[in-house]
């Protein structure tokens, strides 16, 4: 699915399959680039450490379906919709220790 793809203002992406897609294309990175996002939107990371981490995990490819992601989360938020009963992300849920941290430590 393309968040070029055309939808009604009204209606809901399938964020399930745009993040599925996102974490097959991260493979390993994948919970880490995960954490550091929930960090930066949680206020936790500043624009410029998350854009740290975002070098760091995405490719040209993989930056754009984490764009894709981030403009179909922002459009679902502003539709009014509510989400599909049953519909929740899997596979990505909190950890001890953020993978991103070690790197930034390895990094320094």
């Amino acid at each position: 699915m393309s968040i070029e793809a055309s939808t009604k203002a009204d209606e809901r992406y399938q964020l399930t399959q745009l993040k599925e897609q996102l974490a097959e294309a991260l493979g390993d990175d994948g919970p880490a680039y995960w954490s550091a996002l929930r960090d930066f939107v949680h206020g936790r990371l500043n624009r410029q450490e998350f854009d740290f981490y975002a070098y760091l995990y995405l490719s040209d490819e993989k930056a754009k379906l984490h764009n894709q992601f981030i403009l179909a989360t922002i459009h679902n938020a502003q539709s009014g919709q509510a989400p599909p009963e049953g519909e929740r992300s899997q596979g990505f849920e909190g950890r001890k220790k953020r993978k991103h941290e070690d790197a930034e430590r390895a990094a320094d």
